[in-house]
């Protein structure tokens, strides 16, 4: 169907083709209610003409048109007329014409990336983007996908003709990137034309039924030409093709035919970049290469991680501008004077850095260093660490002078610091607005303490604030005494000026994989707050930045690319933690929205280890910046895994020396394997040690996997992963490299911990949710067979956790809180029946059953760590014996306390016991702490320069 000019369809007027092929027209259209000029995209008929697929059109029509960002085609209508050509209008008869489904888009002016790269040099080369340009575009690009990804849009077909470039960048030559046809990949229609403007590349198109292929050749991804499921890796496939493309000029896989390339993309990679452009950043050839993995596993998971590596590509490089430089075996001579000229420039430099080491810098912000007093070192664990006053003077953090941790005041005017009486215990410290009081948890409950002049007044006492609240993730003071806390279970609460109880301000949306609400800070006037939305997957880049009023408690996202531990600056900017960073972007206080791009401010701000997004800074109205530095070079591999003998002695058990995971060791039924995680750049990866071949081999790829525990029959294993959501449990064969099979689905965290001898059930500890608030953690038990529906073994609040399956599968041992401490117990499976006490007077953890089922074992802390051991006699009943240490532990076991963690593995009979023995030198000495006194200024210089 074509449509001549001045041809309407409802409000839109045609006034020319733009283009044509297998997904139908596209017009020049003018939208005569709002006079502008609009894209016009008209259905193909035989689409329009299958109900199912129309009815998936509009709603993927409504899903894009709900997208919204910069660098997304927007979709302003989607419609059904009949069309009325001009001649109607002054009445001559017309034949009644069938009705059109279209689309309505932004009309867009520039030129595709298929033209651009059909653009040839002098020579009739294709010309290559600069590389400045390339990562420019390239990081829009995957800003695009990540908010199309988190809408649960995959675009599918994503290549250089559905890529325009708008004459609109910052920069001379630079470009701004829109994306075309986003999420109609999955509703296209089979055709042997390509798309308009596509070149010659054939479209392979179909319905979204499993098993049917569909993209455009070149760019697609394994399990595209395979038939199997797409997802957010796919695009990230198409979008590696994409970059090697633009940075080279030529596809990255090629062929004769189209079977050529397919065949290519499964069983070829492409060159690596700098074989074709020798001065390629390896950060970009290592970025591109793993795009383009076979396997979707080993890819980028998420498109925003894509997006921040190019940004940090392009920082690096920007800062190396000779990079850029054309390498040539003759230099004429205006090459040498400029060689000279260069070696003129770094010598001033050389001089101008000495005098500036020599003499205080006047220009920009200053720095200072604010030292602990005497032998305190900072401390900082799963709370907030460093509060700033709000007038800049002063601030209180958390420290340890080697006997005891407590609270710390330092005055900012003299750089010196003092201990603050009655803060024993303490930590999260926050200030009330006018810094007369001090807030901090000590134990489960919140606590106020009197402040004069950074001093605690003689003869005051802590007053609680709350009852037994558990874990607590950040603490806010509103201007009004309103008190803003994070709860382990997950909501956001608010604890009114006058006192009283705590109630719900939010909740954690639990179907958006939102484990909780974090980290609140109040902005100005009191009656709205930043918080942090964690992902339930435990990663900081899957988070959120939320605002929330605390007049009707309702909230929204305004920062969704990731990001955790927020504040508002007086200058008008939000600043927030991201992979390492603190970053920094406009925000409008009326209309509580971000605008622009963010800008890293500050690199090297410590993140706390194991507290989730707990970044250790804060600020002060005045923008004052005080962080804990981490200027500590990354540690190299100080971990080995140990043989234990009962008497005490150590040796390696494998001469490698990695960063094991210390929490879960698990040796295999017949001792001669060991599994264990293995940390990397990103990951937590399962690998499996043969203690016979003594050789290492990887079980997992592309998702934190950890806490292995072994099938019965020593083939198996099953583990907890973030790779779909939260911490589920997943099961794969270990020497068949097949794809892991997810074994449950919940927004809850879980790990396994035990495998019935008989194959049946994985017991499995489970981070409740705030639906059961009488227990954070509880033992669930999932059997293998059936219908595969989890239960809870012992419903009854105990904080039961690491269960342990004795040999014959009768008995289950665990740890408890019943008693106020961690103790082990002992109950028969399934139940129900008496329960029996194991551990002594110094309570007990993380119970393990000796091989022959006549002894439990477990750790013991105290002045050193012992592994105790408890005779058990199993008749008709079970009778527990006497108790002794079995094995005296050496160095100190890494998470003995934790509820998931079983740090150590037997084997041989019992007889040697198997854990990770770690240095202590990883973690950073801080004895100081940095203040910026004018950091606003510096966030609005960079923000410009970006």
């Amino acid at each position: 169907m074509t449509l001549a000019g001045g041809v309407r369809l409802g409000p839109y007027e045609i006034l020319a083709p733009l283009g044509a092929g297998g997904m139908g027209e596209v017009y020049r259209a003018r939208d005569t209610r709002l006079d502008r000029v609009v894209a016009l995209k008209i259905l193909p008929p035989a689409a329009a003409a299958d109900g199912e697929r129309l009815r998936r059109f509009e709603h993927e029509a409504r899903a894009v048109a709900a997208l919204n960002h910069p660098n997304i085609c927007a979709l302003h209508d989607v419609g059904c007329e009949t069309p009325v050509p001009a001649a109607a209008a002054s009445g001559a008869p017309t034949p009644p014409p069938a009705e059109v489904h279209f689309l309505v888009m932004e009309y867009l002016e520039g030129e595709t990336l298929a033209e651009r790269l059909r653009q040839r040099k002098g020579g009739g080369e294709p010309s290559p983007f600069p590389l400045d340009v390339a990562l420019e575009c390239g990081a829009q690009i995957a800003d695009a996908l990540a908010r199309a990804h988190r809408q649960g849009i995959i675009h599918r077909d994503l290549k250089p003709a559905n890529i325009m470039l708008l004459k609109t960048g910052a920069r001379p030559g630079a470009r701004h990137v829109k994306l075309l046809d986003f999420g109609l990949a999955r509703l296209k229609a089979p055709a042997a034309a390509a798309d308009a403007g596509s070149s010659d590349v054939a479209t392979l198109t179909a319905a979204t039924r499993p098993g049917t292929v569909f993209g455009t050749v070149p760019y697609m991804a394994p399990e595209q030409i395979e038939g199997r499921q797409a997802d957010a890796r796919t695009d990230l496939f198409a979008f590696g093709c994409v970059l090697f493309e633009m940075l080279t000029a030529r596809r990255a896989f090629e062929g004769s035919s189209d079977s050529s390339v397919m065949s290519a993309i499964l069983s070829h990679d492409p060159p690596p970049l700098s074989a074709l452009q020798p001065l390629t950043p390896p950060a970009l050839d290592r970025l591109v290469r793993r795009c383009l993995a076979k396997d979707p596993d080993a890819r980028w998971q998420h498109a925003s991680d894509v997006a921040e590596e190019l940004r940090g590509i392009s920082q690096d490089s920007a800062s190396r501008p000779l990079a850029q430089a054309t390498p040539s075996s003759r230099r004429p001579h205006w090459a040498l004077a400029s060689a000279a000229t260069l070696l003129l420039l770094v010598a001033a430099a050389a001089a101008w850095y000495i005098a500036g080491r020599q003499a205080p810098r006047t220009n920009g912000p200053a720095r200072f260093e604010v030292q602990m007093p005497g032998a305190v070192v900072f401390t900082c664990r799963a709370t907030s660490c460093v509060a700033i006053a709000a007038d800049g003077t002063g601030m209180v953090y958390q420290g340890s002078d080697g006997t005891r941790q407590q609270l710390y005041w330092a005055d900012l005017a003299q750089s010196v610091g003092w201990p603050l009486q009655g803060t024993e215990g303490a930590e999260n410290p926050f200030l009330s607005p006018d810094g007369r009081w001090l807030g901090f948890l000590r134990g489960s409950r919140l606590f106020k303490l009197p402040l004069q002049f950074g001093r605690v007044p003689d003869g005051s006492q802590a007053t609680a604030l709350t009852g037994e609240i558990g874990t607590v993730r950040g603490a806010a003071w509103g201007p009004d005494g309103t008190i803003l806390f994070a709860v382990g279970t997950g909501e956001l609460m608010r604890l009114p000026p006058g006192g009283g109880d705590a109630v719900p301000l939010t909740r954690p949306q639990r179907e958006q994989n939102e484990m909780s609400h974090r980290w609140p800070s109040f902005l100005p006037g009191g009656r709205a707050a930043l918080f942090t939305v964690w992902h339930a997957s435990g990663r900081s880049d899957r988070s959120a930045i939320a605002v929330v009023s605390l007049d009707d408690g309702r909230w929204t996202r305004i920062i969704d690319d990731g990001g955790t531990f927020s504040r508002y600056l007086l200058s008008g900017h939000i600043v927030y933690g991201r992979r390492g960073s603190i970053l920094a972007v406009p925000f409008d206080l009326r209309t509580l929205r971000v605008s622009g791009n963010p800008a890293a401010v500050a690199n090297d701000v410590i993140v706390a280890a194991g507290t989730a997004g707990n970044y250790v800074y804060d600020v002060a109205n005045d923008g004052t910046l005080a962080y804990a530095r981490d200027s500590s070079p990354p540690d190299p591999p100080s971990r080995t895994v140990a043989w234990i003998t009962r008497q005490g002695e150590s040796e390696p058990l494998s001469p490698d020396r990695r960063f094991y995971d210390q929490a879960r060791t698990a040796m295999s039924p017949d001792g001669r394997r060991l599994a264990i995680g293995i940390n990397g750049d990103e990951y937590t990866d399962l690998w499996v040690y043969d203690l016979i071949d003594r050789r290492w081999q990887q079980v997992t790829t592309g998702s934190d996997c950890r806490y292995p525990v072994w099938s019965p029959d020593g083939r198996r294993l099953v583990f907890t992963s973030n790779r779909d959501g939260a911490l589920n449990l997943y099961l794969t064969a270990v020497d068949e490299g097949r794809r892991a099979e997810r074994l449950t689905e919940s927004f809850s965290w879980q790990v396994p911990q035990s495998w019935s001898p008989d194959g049946r059930f994985v017991a499995f500890t489970q981070q409740e949710t705030a639906a059961r608030r009488n227990a954070h953690y509880n033992t669930w038990i999932l059997p293998l067979d059936g219908d595969r529906k989890p239960w809870i073994w012992v419903a009854e609040g105990l904080q039961i956790s690491q269960p342990a399956f004795s040999p014959d599968g009768r008995w289950v041992a665990y740890q408890s809180l019943e008693s106020q401490q961690w103790e082990v117990w002992v109950r028969p499976f399934p139940g129900p029946g008496e329960k029996l006490r194991v551990s002594g007077k110094d309570g007990g953890y993380a119970p393990v059953w000796s091989p022959d089922g006549r002894e439990i074992l477990y750790i013991v802390r105290g002045g050193d760590t012992r592994v105790m051991g408890r005779r058990v006699e199993v008749g008709s009943g079970l009778r527990l014996g006497t108790t002794g240490v079995r094995f005296a532990i050496p160095f100190a076991l890494p998470f003995a306390f934790d509820v998931y963690s079983r740090t150590f593995s037997l084997a041989d009979g019992g007889r040697r016991l198997v854990t990770v023995q770690m240095e202590t030198t990883s973690a950073p000495d801080v004895r100081a702490l940095t203040v910026v006194p004018k950091w606003p200024e510096e966030i609005k210089a960079k923000l410009a320069a970006k």
